[in-house]
């Protein structure tokens, strides 16, 4: 079912309205796209690590987020930050990456919200998530990079493309596993 938007004057559809919601791709409840529209994935980078949500699982990307620490909390999250009226945890996976610039402090530029407002959560990302045509990906049975303590339950799979490696990750997981890591890396001790 297609739904088509009045125009301003109330008259034909605006079609601008339809470019700019394939544009806004990280949004969760958008109609299916046709199948003229190539399927993609998001990447973005943490630390030296690449990694990929498949289109549709990310809601918002937010430039600069605002966020309150909080005390006593765990090492991976950041505080909490105001989205729209809902309060939202933040949270960075930086601490699981085993790398060399793990001892760089976090920009927090962008965050991406996972989920929706209401039950989502806010990842810290180095930098702006750029599409990548699922088309493009290729398995890659071999991954050299290291994950450190990442955990191999949030992987979906390991592919190449546009000459770097990819981590592709289960969104519901990594949720999940990020509001309860504190739990997990008691038990680990």
């Amino acid at each position: 079912m297609e739904i088509r938007h009045p125009g301003a004057n109330g008259g034909a559809p605006d079609e601008r309205w339809e470019l700019a919601e394939y544009a806004l791709s990280f949004t969760t409840d958008r109609p299916a796209a046709s199948a003229s529209v190539a399927a993609r994935c998001y990447g973005f980078t943490i630390s030296d690590q690449h990694f990929l949500l498949a289109e549709g699982q990310a809601a918002e990307l937010i430039s600069q987020p605002v966020f309150t620490p909080m005390p006593n909390t765990p090492e991976h999250c950041l505080g909490l930050a105001n989205v729209r009226g809902n309060i939202v945890p933040y949270y960075t996976i930086r601490i699981f990456l085993n790398s060399a610039l793990d001892q760089v402090q976090e920009s927090h530029r962008y965050a991406l919200l996972l989920g929706d407002a209401i039950n989502g959560v806010l990842l810290a990302l180095d930098a702006k998530p750029t599409a990548v045509l699922r088309d493009s990906l290729q398995r890659n049975p071999q991954p050299s990079s290291k994950l450190g303590e990442f955990p191999q339950t949030l992987i979906k799979g390991y592919f190449v493309a546009q000459e770097r490696e990819w981590v592709m990750l289960d969104t519901q997981k990594l949720m999940q596993f990020l509001a309860s890591a504190e739990f997990s890396r008691e038990r680990n001790i």
